[in-house]
């Protein structure tokens, strides 16, 4: 078991969190590393998640 481990601290756009998503791995990338989210990135994914888009 790692003790001193310091998740790398990464900051996120809106076609990133999506891809990440698309590709069945954000879940992961939520628990492998600190993302920073910009208030802005939450308004378009907000956006977004309205959306009927059968491509993800």
């Amino acid at each position: 078991m790692l003790t001193n481990y310091s998740k790398t601290e990464v900051v996120a756009d809106t076609s990133s969190l999506i891809s990440l998503q698309t590709g069945g791995v954000l879940e992961l990338s939520l628990k492998l590393f600190d993302i920073s989210i910009p208030e802005i990135v939450v308004t378009e994914l907000e956006e977004v998640a309205g959306y009927d888009d059968t491509q993800g």
